[in-house]
Order: structure tokens, then sequence, then C-alpha cells
């Protein structure tokens, strides 16, 4: 589990999210099948490893739920809660940003509607 949970952390500061992802699962996988531990602090790392792979993938959604499975694991860790803060900011611009774009394609949509009669 070590290892992957290094080679998580590694892929992150190579930029590497899908590897980072990959190790991350792997970490999570090896503690529940194996150890039947999912508390295991290099789990809640994996979490908070995988949280940062899917937010630099703009998959705000997953990052929110990793890390708040890491929360539940180390609800006293003060660094988690800024990252869960954080990841729920981004995922809350994220859906408004979509909105909006969804909102401007409408409106070109029927404005070219419009300029076709």
């Amino acid at each position: 589990m070590v290892l992957h949970a290094n080679a998580a952390m590694a892929a992150l500061k190579l930029g590497c999210y899908v590897q980072a992802l990959e190790h991350s699962d792997k970490v999570i996988n090896i503690a529940d099948f194996l150890h039947n531990n999912l508390r295991d602090p290099l789990v809640t790392k994996a979490y908070q490893r995988r949280a940062t792979a899917y937010r630099s993938l703009q998959q705000y959604d997953k990052a929110v739920q990793d890390l708040e499975a890491a929360h539940a694991n180390e609800p006293a860790n003060a660094e988690l809660v800024q990252q869960l803060d954080k990841a729920r900011r981004d995922l809350a611009e994220y859906r408004k940003q979509k909105q909006v774009r969804k909102a401007m394609q409408q409106q070109q949509g029927q404005q070219q509607g419009q300029g076709q009669q």
C-alpha cells in the first residue's frame, strides 16, 4: 500500500493525474480487500490524493466525494476541512459556469433561428 501511496503523490507532482488516480485506487482497494480497513491513514491520504487528481481533471463532484470520505476518517483534520470547503466551492463555481454556457448556447440558437426566418 505504501508503494502505491507514494507513487500517487509522485504522479501528482509530475502532473500525471490519471496515474495518480490509478495508484490511489489501488491503495483503497488493497486496504478494503486485504485488510478490511478503510480507516487506515494511508487510505485517508489516498482519498486526498485522488481528490487532488479529480480536481485537476475538473471532476469536482468526485473530488468532493473523496474528501468527504477522507473527512469521515479524520474529522479533526483541519487541512481536510479546508480542502473539502475549497472543493465544494470549485464544484459550485463549475456548475454555475456550466449553466451560464448552456444559457448562452440557447440564446445563440434562438438568435440563429430568428435570423433564418
